[in-house]
């Protein structure tokens, strides 16, 4: 008999816990950005300061193409909060479609300026502080 409540209550534990794993991912979306960065430090930057807002799983960033995507919890921020927190970090940002445009990525990027074309994005206004840092020295 024991053992039978037993089995009972792993079961109905089982059960409880399968319940909120997906009531979790019914409320995890994506929200894609645009993002002003063209350097290998403009995307830890995000990544170590993005990852650490409320409600946010995951970051996927494509620095070539300029694109962050986020995935988060819907009940814990949204893609306005999250645009927030990146232009805070000194970053031009917009948020864009949920569904990839259809155009080849060639045509979808901006020009930039030729000296952030080879990497070096040091006099962006999000490169202050490095900047300033550098100065000090």
């Amino acid at each position: 008999m024991r053992k039978k409540i037993s089995i009972l209550s792993i079961i109905a534990g089982l059960l409880f816990m399968t319940g909120s794993i997906s009531e979790a991912m019914s409320n995890q979306e994506e929200a894609r950005f645009w993002v002003s960065m063209d350097c290998n430090s403009c995307k830890q930057k995000i990544l170590d300061n993005i990852s650490f807002e409320k409600g946010v799983k995951d970051i996927i960033i494509d620095l070539e193409n300029q694109l962050v995507v986020i995935h988060y919890n819907s009940k814990k921020t949204s893609p306005e909060k999250l645009l927030q927190a990146i232009q805070k970090l000194g970053f031009d940002a917009k948020i864009l479609d949920k569904e990839p445009a259809q155009e080849p990525v060639e045509e979808q990027k901006t020009v930039k300026d030729p000296k952030q074309q080879e990497g070096d994005c040091t006099d962006a206004p999000h490169h202050e502080e490095i900047n300033n840092e550098e100065g000090a020295e």
